[in-house]
């Protein structure tokens, strides 16, 4: 199967996996992985917040590198095509790691994640590693994400990355 092409992907099972937390964390990667970018937003709730930070021991403080609403990530994604990104694809790798409910049904998920990039070439590297702290609620009958804020080791990312990790 050619995963390049615009079918194969649209083809690309739905994970079924025991534990709907793990299932909405998998989604979002394989999503993105494949630039199905309507489908990442589908998994997010209407007021969902999505932000990128490091720590940065320079300046002894948190760097923000995205910081979007639902609505302005959607815009990023649409326009995305006529930006300069980095060239081959991306594979996100996530692993849950804890989970816990607070009283008002919320979910607070801790994944943590790298992300190879592999090159035209067919050279693959490390590009990021980090967490995402996840929170996610039921909304329209399905558990969905509230707010994703990543927080990577990795501060340098190169030119052309501004789309979600």
């Amino acid at each position: 199967m050619n995963l390049q092409s615009g079918a194969a992907a649209a083809s690309l099972p739905m994970v079924h996996a025991l534990d709907p937390v793990a299932a909405v964390v998998a989604q979002s990667c394989l999503h993105l992985d494949h630039k199905q970018y309507d489908k990442y937003l589908d998994l997010m709730t209407d007021d969902c917040r999505y932000s990128i930070r490091y720590y940065s021991p320079d300046i002894g403080r948190d760097m923000v590198l995205l910081d979007h609403d639902k609505p302005n990530l959607a815009n990023l994604l649409t326009a995305i095509v006529s930006h300069v990104t980095l060239p081959g694809r991306l594979l996100r790798q996530a692993s849950v790691c804890a989970v816990e409910t607070d009283a008002g049904g919320d979910v607070a998920v801790t994944s943590t994640i790298i992300v190879i990039h592999t090159d035209l070439d067919g050279t693959s590297r490390l590009f990021c590693a980090g967490r995402y702290q996840d929170r996610m609620r039921v909304d329209a009958g399905k558990l969905r994400l509230a707010a994703r804020e990543v927080v990577l080791d990795t501060r340098d990312l190169g030119p052309g990355c501004h789309y979600p990790i």
